[in-house]
């Protein structure tokens, strides 16, 4: 309301100032009437009650009545001193206002910008969590599922153990539901204990050992990972290590250290780990677990005939660029902090604008004191330096070596325009016209982050021209001491305010990154409740009632074995090819292995939605038409030419299908 009587007043007391009343009545040191010497600061708060079109429209008004009272004020002035005293203190108050309509602007930027930001991390973090699950459900799925499903064909007649391979089964699927709580602590000795009980499960024979403080907690997401990669490795030694001539001694040690690790060890008949075929999936599952995992590394030592190493290590907590992985960190990281001088349009082309234009009329108030035209050019120079030090984009708080050049420009102006004074000058105010652009500068430096450089800077401004009165001839003339009170409260208010904003500034990181770690948690959580529905509704379908049948006493049928051989594929394609692997691609795959043909899907790549249907018709054909032994169908990885090959092998023939990355797949 104050602000408000303050602008609508003023432009009332400006038009009947010349009429109403007498000169002296109103007169200052400066040989001002007062009313004019705070229209600077009604035009720089006139934004806050103001629109941009009315605060247009005020300014329009208000630059006549400005001129007459000035006019009315400088008796004998020249034309030339009215313009230039008419625009210099409103174009003061312009910068202000200025900062305002950006900060106004900069708010309705920052909401729009907020609203995006949170769309953004909602849809990253959906997508982390979404794969994150599945790669947990997929885990769960191959150690026990797939390897349930595969053992009824080939083991067919031992009942008992293929009750409890599907028992072992269905408990994986119930674990796919059970409620897991990542932040959860647990300690390393009942991590140990876990491993022991589900090893034992596998081979009894497994030792378990512990090295390190039993005591030392860590989250429960980094126990299940350690939990499930060594049982995997422990099931795959005991599939495929096993040797004929002597038993295989398997042993699983966790040390407790910087990092907690988990070692798996069989002296069996190991493997080349870069030959692993494509259909043993092993490997790459435990590595894709490890990989959701921040700070995990995973670690397979092995050759044939001299046994395997299996290593995982990882912090107790995850972590990501080296902290903490949790919502808040993630938010902070992904969001571009807001600072007080984006918030005024510091950096914006108005504001080198507007900072220009006004170091030009202050100069020009200034050339009229017939200063010395060499150092007035040097001062010149000099401030226009530093605007352009203090507009150029740079992190907040300002660095500090271009802050510490910042804060010297004032002082230099300062020498170079008394230097500029010489006994041709007129010693008033004007002569020393670089003070107030100086501060200015100081002022806005407050809202880099520089406070104690800023007014360093003034002050050495201010003791030159202190000095610089003191020894002169002219002494402390009679508006000195008002032009240093003026500087002071100048640099003082703006302080002020550079504080409240840093403040409001560090409210307004704060609640954003909150906002946005909340919206990220909901979005994991809406996502990884989704694709855990979806993966266990397909596979209560598929999955479920054949592993309820193998519970069941009554032994399996040929036929039996087939349906369980060919779910085992199709699940296996599903977590192998995800991205090529749709239903009528597996119903098509499977019809193939029926007729005898060993099929591989490989999604090495991401398939485009408006491709994905084109190559699953290309692929279904290619299946139904094949009599070859084998058909493998690849998706390349990103930035390969080819989309995918289709290779056929057969007894007297190989055959290959290349599909480019183009629209054109109908071609193909």
């Amino acid at each position: 309301m104050v602000v408000g009587v303050l602008v609508a007043s003023f432009i009332p007391v400006l038009a009947v100032l010349p009429f109403g009343f007498a000169r002296h009545a109103f007169l200052t040191d400066y040989g001002w009437p007062w009313p004019t010497l705070i229209h600077g600061v009604v035009i720089g708060v006139a934004p806050l009650v103001l629109s941009l079109r009315w605060f247009v429209a005020y300014l329009v008004a208000y630059g006549p009545l400005v001129a007459m009272a000035t006019w009315w004020a400088g008796t004998g002035w020249s034309a030339y001193q009215v313009a230039v005293n008419t625009v210099s203190t409103p174009l003061f108050g312009l910068v202000v206002a200025g900062a305002t309509i950006m900060s106004t602007r900069a708010a309705a930027t920052l909401d729009r910008d907020t609203g995006a930001a949170l769309v953004q991390a909602a849809r990253r973090a959906a997508t982390i969590a979404m794969a994150t699950e599945r790669a947990r459900v997929d885990g769960l799925v191959h150690d026990a599922v797939l390897a349930a499903l595969l053992f009824v064909g080939r083991t067919r007649g031992n009942v008992a153990a293929i009750a409890v391979a599907g028992g072992q089964g269905i408990a994986a699927l119930d674990r796919i539901t059970a409620e897991f709580d990542p932040a959860a602590m647990i300690t390393v000795g009942e991590l140990v204990v876990q491993v022991r009980r589900t090893c034992a499960e596998i081979d009894h024979r497994v030792v378990v050992s512990l090295a390190g403080d039993p005591q030392r907690t860590l989250a429960a997401s980094a126990a299940q990972l350690f939990l499930e990669v060594a049982s995997e490795a422990v099931r795959n030694s005991v599939r495929h290590a096993d040797r004929s001539d002597r038993a295989v001694n398997r042993v699983v040690e966790v040390r407790e250290a910087d990092l907690i690790t988990v070692r798996i060890t069989d002296d069996g008949s190991g493997f080349e780990p870069t030959n692993v075929g494509p259909t043993r999936m092993g490997l790459a599952v435990a590595s894709a677990r490890v990989d959701q995992y921040g700070g995990a590394s995973l670690l397979v030592d092995s050759s044939p005939g001299a046994g395997t190493v299996i290593e995982v290590a990882a912090p107790s907590i995850p972590v990501v660029d080296g902290g903490p992985r949790t919502a808040i960190g993630d938010a902070a990281q992904h969001t571009e902090p807001v600072t007080a001088a984006g918030m005024v349009g510091l950096h914006t082309p108005l504001a080198a604008v507007l900072l220009t234009t006004y170091l030009a009329v202050e100069a020009a108030r200034g050339f009229e004191s017939h200063l010395d035209p060499r150092w007035f050019s040097a001062t010149l120079a000099v401030l226009l330096a530093g605007i352009v030090l203090l507009v150029a984009p740079s992190l907040d708080p300002m660095p500090q070596r271009r802050a510490v050049v910042l804060a010297v420009v004032p002082g230099l102006a300062a020498l170079a325009n008394v230097t500029a004074i010489n006994s041709d000058s007129h010693h008033g105010h004007n002569a020393l016209w670089s003070w107030t652009m100086g501060t200015l500068l100081m002022a806005l430096l407050t809202l880099r982050g520089r406070f104690m450089l800023a007014w360093c800077g003034m002050l050495a401004a201010t003791a030159v021209f202190v000095g610089w009165a003191a020894h002169s001839r002219t002494g402390f003339y009679g508006d000195f001491t008002g032009m240093v009170t003026w500087e002071m409260m100048l640099l003082a208010i703006t302080s002020a305010f550079s504080v409240t904003m840093w403040r409001m500034v560090g409210r307004i990181n704060a609640v954003r990154i909150r906002s946005i770690a909340l919206a990220t948690e909901r979005a994991e959580s809406e996502a990884r409740l989704r694709e855990r529905d979806d993966q266990l509704r397909y596979l209560n379908v598929t999955a479920r009632p054949m592993l309820v049948r193998m519970c069941q006493p009554e032994r399996f049928e040929d036929d039996e074995c087939l349906q369980a051989l060919l779910l085992e594929a199709r699940l296996r394609d599903r977590i192998r090819a995800r991205t090529l692997a749709s239903e009528p691609l597996l119903d098509a795959a499977a019809r193939a292995r029926s007729r005898g043909i060993d099929v591989v899907l490989l999604g090495d790549g991401d398939v485009e939605e408006d491709q994905f249907r084109e190559l699953t018709e290309i692929a279904i054909r290619e299946l139904d038409t094949s009599e070859g032994n084998q058909v493998t169908i690849r998706v390349h990885p990103d930035g390969r030419s080819k989309l995918c090959t289709i290779v056929h092998n057969g007894q007297n023939f190989n055959r290959r299908v290349e599909i480019p990355r183009s629209d054109a797949l109908a071609d193909a």
